[in-house]
């Protein structure tokens, strides 16, 4: 015993005693880190300004101007690669806004008195909200981390930083309980003739924001509470619950004599181990390229063990969650392509009309849709994001708008007191930025020059905004100031988790033989095994033809 903690084989599932000296680092609920410290206009909580004191250009303006929509399909990556980082996303980082999930109502603004409304506020010339009589859109502060210090207002995590499957499982103890079948160390399930084994259905279809229970449609649960936001992230859920399932069912037959309780923790730990093969292995190569991958250690050993750090903290960083793992958001399509595996006919499902609405999964929509993630291309990282998430972002059937993406990672990053882009950029590479004209350098002109046509100062920039702006990587796909900051936190999260599965010589670490065999883990197995396509390629996040 350490600080309270046992030393157990197994994971807790809030992530507590991972550290035995630091028991709290990485748990859920707590408050997150800083690459550098937070730039408020009072230094405590109000979000910045310009560098002229005046305010900073609208998010809603940023968003119309710089990351208006721009058709450009990635010719080497795959729309899995963004669905999966969403799922990646989901097991890391959720941060609470204030009073939860009863929004405060900050719209129409002229009446929101709420001390943590900060509303994103639309031109009254805006091409798509005018038309809608719409001046803006709902926007809450993230709740304070409860710290008993006085000092700059810091957001918390309500996740474990820890990638250990938090998806299927929960990061809390009651949530994990409410999971299990308590039967042959199995997940609980919903049956469903034809279509392969579904997640349980909600407990809450009253107010769950997404079941319509007047016409019999019931969203799903599992692990993380955005689950139901679209198909292909509730398809991921699925698939690594019936992954869950498939390897205690083979435990069991192997140990008939295992417990429920054995089997589940045991099935658990080999999941872990799976997920961070398919992330370490496969996703975060083609996200961060072979120099990045190289720089921060990251890539998964060709053979042997790696050495965990006790001293590393792995909590969520500020920069990354707010900023840089957005990047995704580039990649989204708005169109969703559903392949036939036997008649190989394709179609298609718009993205708008179908956040909350995971219904057609009731009627076998998991493999086409699976299939046309592996088929489809992503769009490209660039600063360009799609109507989809930019008007009818979460737009319930029957709405006729939704919310901006774009906008809202702009507010939530002031919001967050994060620094301006030019600061990451001195932080990640030594290189003090004056001009526009010195950000040649991680941009094209073109680029440069849209965005000194809409901030004042060069130190004005947001990171999401200058971060997304930037060329890629070679061989990778985000610029080099996300892959400094993306590295950073996978960094700190190999290395600062003693349950990672590489790891020798701590009482949860796996032997040569069982590391051998995780190491076989590919995704594109996983999905074969849980589904009934039969045809896939290799890498599921490129193209079959790019390697």
């Amino acid at each position: 015993m350490s600080g309270g903690c046992a030393d157990s084989k197994y994971r807790t599932v809030d992530g507590s005693c991972n550290n035995l000296h630091n028991p709290t680092w990485g748990k859920a609920q707590t408050c997150l880190q800083r690459l550098l410290p937070p730039d408020y206009a009072d230094g405590i909580s109000v979000p910045r300004v310009s560098k002229s004191g005046k305010p900073l250009p609208p998010p809603r303006v940023i968003s119309l101007y710089i990351h208006r929509h721009m058709d450009r399909p990635a010719p080497d990556f795959t729309h899995l690669l963004m669905a999966f980082g969403q799922f990646v996303d989901h097991d890391i980082t959720l941060t609470p806004i204030t009073g939860g999930p009863q929004m405060i109502q900050c719209c129409p603004h002229d009446n929101a008195t709420h001390p943590q409304c900060y509303p994103v506020l639309l031109p009254q010339d805006d091409p798509f909200f005018s038309k809608y009589g719409q001046d803006c859109l709902n926007f809450v502060r993230s709740a304070p981390c409860p710290l008993c210090t006085l000092g700059p207002r810091q957001q918390m995590d309500q996740l474990t930083a820890f990638i250990d499957a938090s998806t299927v499982y929960g990061n809390q103890e009651n949530e994990t309980e409410a999971l299990r079948s308590f039967r042959d160390g199995k997940l609980i399930v919903t049956k469903v003739p034809h279509t392969g084994d579904l997640l349980p259905q909600t407990d809450d279809a009253k107010n769950d924001q997404c079941s319509v229970p007047q016409r019999n449609l019931f969203c799903f649960r599992a692990g993380d509470v955005r689950v139901n936001q679209h198909p292909a992230l509730t398809s991921l859920h699925t698939i690594w619950m019936r992954q869950h399932n498939r390897i205690a069912a083979g435990l069991k037959s192997v140990n008939p004599h295992w417990d429920d309780e054995t089997l589940f923790w045991e099935t658990r730990r080999i999941i872990g181990a799976q997920f961070q093969m398919v992330v370490f292995g496969e996703y975060l190569p083609v996200v961060l390229g072979s120099h990045y991958m190289d720089f921060y250690s990251l890539w998964v050993l060709e053979s042997g063990f790696t050495q965990y750090n006790s001293k590393m903290e792995p909590t969520m960083i500020n920069e990354f969650s707010t900023a840089a793992y957005r990047y995704g958001h580039s990649l989204i399509d708005g169109l969703f392509s559903e392949i036939q595996e036997h008649s190989g006919h394709i179609s298609g499902i718009m993205l708008r009309n179908y956040f909350f609405f995971p219904f057609e999964l009731y009627d076998g929509q998991l493999d086409p849709l699976m299939k046309g993630l592996t088929l489809q291309p992503a769009q490209k990282f660039d600063p360009y994001l799609v109507p989809d998430v930019r008007n009818f972002l979460y737009r319930r059937r029957g709405n006729a708008t939704g919310l901006d993406l774009a906008a809202f990672n702009i507010q939530r990053g002031r919001d967050h007191g994060l620094q301006g882009y030019t600061s990451y950029v001195q932080y990640c590479f030594g290189v003090e930025i004056k001009t526009f004209e010195d950000l040649d350098r991680f941009m094209t002109s073109e680029r440069r020059k849209r965005l000194q046509d809409i901030y004042q100062s060069v130190h004005d920039i947001d990171l999401f905004t200058g971060g997304t702006a930037e060329s890629h990587v070679p061989d990778g796909i985000v610029g080099p100031t996300f892959a400094c900051i993306i590295g950073i936190q996978y960094y700190h999260l190999k290395f600062g988790d003693r349950y990672y599965f590489e790891h020798h010589g701590e009482t949860g670490s796996l032997s040569l033989e069982q590391l051998d065999s995780i190491k076989k883990t590919t995704f594109s197995k996983i999905i074969c095994e849980n589904t009934h396509i039969h045809e896939i390629q290799r890498h599921v996040f490129r193209f079959p033809s790019s390697g």
